[in-house]
């Protein structure tokens, strides 16, 4: 899904997933969240810096 959102209509700023509407709306990054069974994992996408950012948690 991340990928999706990442590369979907990236020619089109003004209108595609990712924008930038003369720097007054902006895509600053792309968060993404998957649960599988007890663990939950946290993909972040800093479009600023290009970090990208994978955290798991436990789910008690």
């Amino acid at each position: 899904m991340q990928y999706f959102h990442l590369n979907c209509n990236k020619e089109n700023t003004e209108n595609g997933l990712v924008m930038n509407r003369n720097d007054t709306v902006k895509t600053f990054s792309v968060t993404q969240t998957v649960v599988e069974m007890n663990r939950v994992k946290l993909f972040h996408h800093d479009l600023h810096t290009g970090q990208e950012t994978v955290n798991s948690f436990l789910i008690i």
